[in-house]
């Protein structure tokens, strides 16, 4: 809920009761709702339901309720279980700790590497997101949009049990719990009735599904992935292993060295210390064959990497070598997944899939248009070794909310369009030094001559340097 000026009642009245405990979360929020593209509340009266919990549905819901809006998020899990590490590019380091998360987690940031446990990043996250009052609702599965009166509402499916990150992917097969017969989403007893949906609910997006969004497979040189996760116990050998992420062209003979010794050929390998001692490196797959771990060269790349194809031992021999060659102690242990098993996971880095387009409209007969739009994964699928998977989450989930600010202030669906494609494209090529600077000057809090992202903010075009429309 907000007040008449739109400001979140829930934020109000929190602030004003706990302001003394924490006053610089309570002093970064109010500041960048008070900046000018968030001041005018462009959301006010709006529901935005949004599907997936994960970093941009959070961050999506976070930047809706300061832009005004009424934001539902609801997701399959209910918990998050992922260790795995990711880099952030300074404009995502500047914009998480705009939001508060250095305040809800003071270990954010702390380092010569901006990088951070998925894990950690999501509950920090969510925490701000309760703060702010979003309502969120985990153990909810999305199915599809039906009219409802003059409006929409949102034909879901609950599970009694949890549902794993594995299931999620597996939700419509046949090895995943039943659930309970679908029904319309409620909120206090009464259906929910929204005005835009965002699909933040990853490779296999159901919103994309429904939405009938053009999504295409781009292909690139054959690789398969591996990301394995050891404990941090944080001893003093561990702390000193120096983080990297290198190409075996720019360190061959670090590289070289793997393969005499353990006859391991690696394209690059990643190391990041968070809450796990994270590696992410991609492999020929012959080089998998040779070294057993796939028991045979299937004919498909789902068939090469199904459990059945594969020999955990050797994969963890395999994974463990890596480790040891770069130094990690043979005495830490792997770290467990929520199944009970060595966290290593395989994945065909061969081909990605992206969608074409970041909005789109679902028209039915004396029903008001709905907004759509993706964000995430879900969107466009990272390359996990290079880090762009979250940077661009929060760059979309931004992309997505100025399109919805655009459409609910008139502007032609057409025009409308038109504009979300060019950033669209803006955002499949943004690496970190394509975020627009700015220099500090005499009016602001910054440094003279200090660069700094102040300017950056919903509009992309104060985002993406080369961005013109």
């Amino acid at each position: 809920m907000h007040d008449l000026e739109g400001k979140p009642e829930v934020y109000e009245a929190l602030k004003k009761e706990y302001h003394s405990i924490e006053p610089d979360f309570w002093t970064l929020l109010d500041a960048r709702m008070c900046r000018e593209d968030y001041k005018s509340r462009p959301l006010h009266g709006k529901t935005i339901l949004i599907v997936g919990g994960g970093p941009a549905g959070i961050f999506t819901a976070i930047e809706c309720v300061l832009l005004g809006g009424k934001p539902i998020v609801m997701e399959k899990r209910i918990s998050y279980s992922r260790n795995n590490v990711i880099l952030l590019w300074d404009y995502a380091m500047e914009v998480l700790k705009g939001i508060g998360v250095k305040t809800v987690d003071k270990k954010f940031g702390i380092g010569s590497l901006h990088h951070v446990g998925i894990r950690r990043l999501q509950t920090s996250l969510l925490k701000i997101a309760l703060m702010l009052g979003v309502e969120f609702h985990p153990g909810i599965v999305f199915q599809k949009v039906v009219p409802h009166g003059k409006s929409w509402a949102a034909e879901v499916l609950s599970f009694d049990g949890e549902v794993s990150d594995d299931d999620q992917e597996n939700f419509h097969k046949e090895n995943v719990p039943s659930p309970r017969n679908g029904f319309l989403f409620e909120v206090r007893g009464n259906v929910l009735l929204f005005d835009a949906l965002i699909g933040a609910d990853g490779l296999n997006s159901q919103v994309a599904q429904i939405a009938n969004f053009e999504r295409i497979t781009m292909k690139a040189k054959p690789a398969i992935g591996v990301t394995f996760n050891f404990v941090n116990s944080r001893s003093p050998e561990e702390n000193s292993l120096d983080e990297f992420g290198v190409s075996s062209y720019c360190d061959q003979e670090k590289f070289k060295n793997l393969q005499e010794k353990h006859s391991i050929q690696l394209e690059n390998c990643v190391y990041y210390r968070d809450e796990t001692h994270y590696f992410v490196c991609t492999v020929p797959k012959e080089i998998l064959l040779e070294l057993g771990v796939f028991k045979s060269d299937a004919g498909s790349y789902p068939e090469l990497l199904s459990p059945e194809n594969s020999d955990r031992e050797k994969l963890a021999k395999f994974c463990r070598n890596i480790a040891t060659h770069f130094g990690l102690p043979d005495k830490v242990p792997f770290e467990i997944n929520h199944r009970g098993e060595k966290d290593i996971q395989v994945f065909d880095f061969t081909k990605k899939l992206a969608s074409t387009e970041q909005v789109r409209f679902i028209s039915e007969m004396g029903q008001p248009d709905l907004f759509v739009a993706l964000v995430g994964d879900g969107l466009l699928e990272p390359f996990w070794p290079l880090g762009t998977g979250a940077n661009r989450a929060l760059l979309s989930s931004q992309d997505a909310l100025f399109s919805l600010t655009e459409f609910l202030t008139g502007v032609p669906k057409d025009t409308l369009l038109q504009r979300s494609s060019k950033i669209h494209q803006q955002l499949k090529l943004v690496e970190s030094p394509d975020i627009k600077l700015s220099k500090g000057n005499n009016e602001n809090n910054f440094l003279l001559g200090e660069e700094h992202y102040s300017e950056a903010g919903i509009d992309p075009q104060t985002r993406y340097r080369s961005l013109v429309y």
